[in-house]
């Protein structure tokens, strides 16, 4: 006859106790999870209920810091809260873009970044955040055409013709260069060409005009907002525009793919970005928002006068548009062998 084998009572206990437990813990997870999910949705609905933080890499007053300004008044008022602008100038925006991968992802620190905030990436050995994976992308804001001119001394009138005198002497011609973002915008004009062009940097615009209009330096990319007037003044000559289309600005000036040169594209584009991990509810709150201020006519009115147009986006195109251009300048970088900081 078969034994019925029984565990002992202390055995007994101890597992009863333990399915008591398990059941408790199940019993009180189930409120816990539900509570944080509610609070979250209940943040996100909320939102904003105090100011916004826009953090700009930029010294107050420059034309930088003016745009970011006059999107944000704009940005504000719909939704219901100011957004306050915290210029923190320095070292490329790595620490004004250091302090806004450190914030909380709630939703109150934004940064207003332009172009650089990709070259950063191939031009830094060791930056303290992911240009792409360190933020949530709110959307894009501007869109900036870089021009190409030359000196009046030289005898060019288009970019066919300048590229058939550099390479029938290599090396004699130079380009002036007043930050990191137009040397290496000049150095992809020189991969995608074929050309030598000896570089020279400036500390500023205002210092590569009257070099270029003397003739001292022959050739220049930059921003259409600071060559603009002297162009109108005919003391510069425009020979194409980086951008996809042409500039409102400029309408008789091409753009490099109009003259066989597709590879050349190299818009300077601004958006908004917020730390890694904001609650998709508010960045979906934040970009139609911003894309609706962008829409203001005060704000396109006074982007038309910095030479800027506006160019709205989904998140997601914004941060293909930032991982496109952070592989595209680490190219250049690389084989240009600028080195590395």
């Amino acid at each position: 006859m078969a034994q019925t084998f029984k565990l002992p009572l202390e055995t007994r206990m101890n597992s009863v106790r333990r399915r008591t437990m398990l059941r408790m813990s199940a019993a009180l997870v189930a409120p816990v999870t539900i509570f944080v999910s509610s609070a979250n949705a209940q943040s996100s609905t909320n939102y904003p209920n105090r100011p916004i933080r826009v953090v700009v890499g930029f010294t107050a007053g420059g034309m930088t810091d003016l745009v970011a300004r006059t999107i944000a008044l704009k940005w504000g008022e719909r939704l219901g809260q100011p957004m306050v602008i915290d210029n923190r100038p320095g070292a490329n925006n790595v620490i004004a873009t250091t302090s806004v991968a450190n914030a909380p992802a709630d939703g109150y620190t934004l940064q207003f970044v332009g172009a650089g905030h990709a070259l950063n990436a191939a031009l830094y050995k060791n930056l303290p955040y992911n240009s792409v994976t360190s933020f949530e992308p709110i959307g894009t804001a501007t869109v900036t055409s870089p021009i190409l001119v030359v000196s009046p001394t030289l005898k060019v009138n288009s970019v066919q013709e300048l590229v058939a005198l550099i390479k029938a002497h290599p090396g004699k011609f130079n380009y002036a260069s007043a930050s990191t973002s137009a040397q290496l915008t000049m150095e992809l004009f020189k991969q995608v060409t074929g050309t030598d062009i000896v570089h020279v940097p400036y500390k500023g615009t205002a210092e590569t005009v009257p070099e270029l209009v003397a003739g001292r330096v022959h050739i220049a990319i930059d921003s259409i907002v600071g060559l603009l007037p002297t162009i109108r003044e005919k003391r510069l000559r425009p020979l194409a525009v980086g951008t996809p289309t042409r500039s409102p600005l400029l309408p008789e000036v091409p753009t490099f793919a109009e003259i066989g040169l597709g590879g050349f594209i190299a818009p300077a584009w601004t958006g908004f970005l917020a730390p890694a991990k904001t609650p998709s509810a508010i960045v979906a709150k934040l970009n139609s928002t911003l894309n609706s201020a962008l829409q203001d006519p005060e704000v396109q009115g006074m982007l038309a006068q910095q030479a800027s147009v506006v160019k709205a986006s989904t998140p997601e195109e914004f941060r293909q548009l930032i991982a496109a251009d952070a592989v595209r300048w680490n190219k250049v970088v690389e084989e240009a062998n600028i080195p590395r900081i």
